[in-house]
């Protein structure tokens, strides 16, 4: 799995004090065969969060469409309804765990402005 983090100076504006972490596995055997054992390692949660949503329909789809591409080198394609299962949703905090084909992928972002 890597793990990547990124502080306000990576962003085009240091002042918006946005910070990101991703986390990206493959699907494979192991150790990641299924959401849940993703969630367990990258998120600390035992059990999905609920039913997921599509990509489309998650809080602020265009800014992580973006940010993924990048800060992780994932591209997401037009359209996506990648599960997503939200763990976190607020104005200022945005983490979830995308399933896409052959990938998990934990996108946290956060702003302390």
């Amino acid at each position: 799995m890597r793990t990547l983090t990124f502080d306000g100076f990576e962003f085009d504006n240091p002042s918006t004090e946005e910070h990101l972490e991703l986390w990206i596995a493959a699907k494979g055997d192991f150790p990641f065969p299924d959401v849940r054992s993703f969630l367990t390692a990258a998120a600390e949660v035992a059990t999905p969060p609920g039913p997921p949503i599509p990509f489309h329909e998650g809080h602020g789809y265009a800014m992580v469409r973006a940010y993924l591409a990048r800060f992780g080198g994932v591209v997401v394609p037009r359209p996506c309804d990648w599960p997503t299962f939200v763990l976190n949703h607020d104005d200022t905090d945005w983490d979830a765990v995308y399933e896409a084909p052959g990938l998990f992928i934990r996108y946290h972002w956060f702003t302390t402005a």
